[in-house]
């Protein structure tokens, strides 16, 4: 029983751990580049100060590791152009404990990758890595250190692009505009981004259904002003490349031409069929006398596109009892 005290591992340290504090960058608008460029710095330093030790031989989190990962996570939400690598760092064993130190090896990465799978769950859409980096002879017990990756500052257009190229926008079913948790969480960070902007935005949503398209367009502008995004929301329900959603700030010299002339077109169509639509007699495929001037209208207007292409969509609305669905859908097509 009796050993000797002086060879008892010492109690893990109190890592230091400074609560890191990271200002919203819609509050740095008015500083220089430089300046911004010294508080990311800032904030890198301060996140590679973190620490997280682990007692024992396991991966759980204590209240003050959660912490501690809450903490890196705000910062990676503010700026998710900055990656990050969880390095696991083994405990030195002893000499001639070879299996021991192996079991230590192994837990030191599997500690890396429950940091890494913890700080994704937070919402954080930055690459994150998890590494192991052997064993640290000093070291009495295992610690997973957070080493952030040197990058250049992006503006909100190009913050907003990347976002969304690594977190989409999800709904609960092909047929709904109702959210996912997962899509509430993308457009929080969006929302982060595009708060540091004054500039009117277009919110394109892809289309098979124009109802469901505008739907979802307004559902997501609705959860972008309960973040406090005050711009003006323009959203434009329209066909486009993939199936994702995009945000278009007036402004930045990174949006595409072409893509800019078709919303320039896009809008001009959408205004002109909202104030009189192309209606037709019941039943029939015949328009309405009022409606020859609309066709006119947007012929005009699509005369100067020669790169794109067009697509015609038309709706029943209600229909008597006596025409079946296959007689309305060749109706639809006539139309």
């Amino acid at each position: 029983m009796g050993g000797c005290t002086s060879c008892r591992i010492p109690p893990p340290p109190e890592p230091v751990n400074p609560v890191i504090q990271c200002r919203p960058r819609c509050q740095l608008m008015r500083l220089s580049d430089e300046d911004k460029g010294y508080e990311k710095d800032r904030l890198l330093h301060r996140v590679s100060q973190k620490r997280l030790d682990f007692e024992g031989h396991t991966s759980c989190f204590n209240d003050r590791d959660l912490e501690v990962l809450r903490n890196v996570a705000e910062v990676l939400l503010e700026y998710p152009e900055i990656d990050l690598v969880f390095e696991g760092h083994a405990a030195f064993c002893g000499p001639g404990n070879s299996k021991r130190q192996d079991k230590e090896l192994a837990l030191s990465l599997e500690r890396a990758d429950a940091c890494r799978e913890k700080i994704l769950e937070l919402g954080v859409v930055s690459d994150v890595r998890s590494v192991s980096m052997g064993v640290q002879e000093k070291l009495h017990y295992g610690c997973v250190m957070c080493t952030p990756v040197q990058t250049k500052l992006l503006n909100v257009q190009q913050r907003v692009d990347l976002i969304l190229s690594r977190a989409g926008i999800e709904f609960l079913t092909p047929g709904s505009a109702q959210l996912t948790p997962q899509g509430l969480r993308t457009v929080s960070i969006l929302a982060r981004a595009l708060k540091e902007t004054p500039n009117r935005m277009s919110l394109v949503v892809p289309q098979t259904s124009n109802a469901i398209a505008r739907a979802r367009g307004e559902a997501i502008a609705c959860v972008m002003r309960e973040h406090g995004v005050i711009n003006e929301i323009n959203v434009v329900a329209t066909y486009v490349r993939g199936k994702q959603a995009s945000f278009r700030i007036e402004g930045f010299d990174e949006v595409d031409l072409q893509e800019e002339e078709r919303m320039r077109v896009q809008r001009q169509l959408i205004a002109l069929l909202q104030a009189t639509p192309l209606a037709f007699h019941m039943n029939s495929s015949e328009l309405l006398p009022g409606a020859q001037p609309v066709v006119k209208g947007c012929a005009e207007i699509l005369k100067g596109i020669h790169d794109m292409s067009v697509v015609v969509e038309a709706y029943s609305g209600s229909y008597t009892p006596e025409f079946s669905k296959i007689k309305m859908k060749e109706i639809m097509k006539q139309r």
